[in-house]
């Protein structure tokens, strides 16, 4: 009874996506992300779901600004407009969070800000995380974490 109730809510929930994605925003959401309690130097890996933006999306990137810089991380493309990044906030502080997307377009990612707290680790061991969790992209990913691995600026 319950899988049957699950199944007619997610039917109904697919069934109302096409009137209510030309009608809202685009706008990314994150589904997950570990650890739940990010700390400055430390890979989160993310996975978010793009709404709103159509259905071939291209050149999509996480980007995350704060103390004066940006820092842009690559995708993972996973299917039905989710993706996958590792995201390294180099120093403690406010960060703005975004998903940039086609030919320029932004939009923020959940509610578009958060707070990090703690010390960096060292950065080979950031970078080694990184290109651990994604394989399939470690170089990119690895080039991102190393760069993003700085002090904060005076």
């Amino acid at each position: 009874m319950r899988g049957a109730a699950s199944a007619l809510a997610l039917f109904a929930l697919v069934a109302a996506e096409p009137a209510t994605a030309a009608t809202q925003p685009p706008r990314a959401s994150p589904v997950s992300s570990e650890p739940n309690a990010p700390k400055a130097g430390e890979p989160v890996v993310v996975v978010l779901t793009l709404f709103g933006v159509g259905r071939a999306v291209r050149d999509v990137q996480v980007l995350v600004r704060g103390g004066g810089r940006t820092v842009r991380f690559p995708v993972i493309a996973l299917g039905s407009g989710r993706y996958r990044t590792a995201i390294t906030f180099p120093w403690r502080g406010g960060w703005a969070l975004s998903v940039r997307y086609g030919r320029g377009s932004e939009i923020p990612l959940g509610k578009g800000a958060i707070r990090i707290e703690g010390v960096p680790p060292p950065a080979n061991v950031v970078a080694r995380a990184v290109a651990l969790a994604f394989s399939d992209v470690g170089a990119a990913v690895y080039r991102s974490a190393s760069r993003g691995s700085r002090a904060p600026p005076g």
